[in-house]
């Protein structure tokens, strides 16, 4: 269809598709069936004064990762109680960074002060 023919099919049907977009017909729907982009019925809408309606339509769920995965209820418990069990018998560690500390003293006795 022409776009100046949508167009004006568009002023013509005015009542009707205020009507549509009042009974929560979906813009994507209301511009497929006049054979138009989304933006021109919004645009219309806003410029006859009718209120729009953005993010009323429920997002859709944001689909999974495929490294992610779900986990099953027994395995989730298991992992819970573990959890319980370690935090209760494990109260602390300690990591000795021997490394680290070799580097310390060697860096102090480097020192003039330190090494008389």
């Amino acid at each position: 269809m022409n776009k100046n023919l949508a167009g004006a099919r568009i002023k013509v049907d005015k009542d009707k598709i205020i009507k549509m977009y009042q009974d929560n017909m979906r813009v994507t729907l209301i511009a497929k069936k006049y054979n138009v982009v989304e933006s021109t019925i919004y645009m219309n809408l806003k410029n006859w004064g009718i209120p729009l309606k953005r993010g009323v339509w429920v997002k859709q769920a944001k689909p999974r990762k495929h490294w992610e995965r779900e986990f099953s209820p027994e395995l989730l418990a298991k992992r819970k109680e573990n959890t319980r069990i370690n935090n209760q018998y494990i109260k602390s560690y300690k990591v000795v960074e021997i490394a680290h500390d070799k580097f310390l003293v060697q860096d102090l006795l480097k020192k003039p002060e330190v090494g008389k």
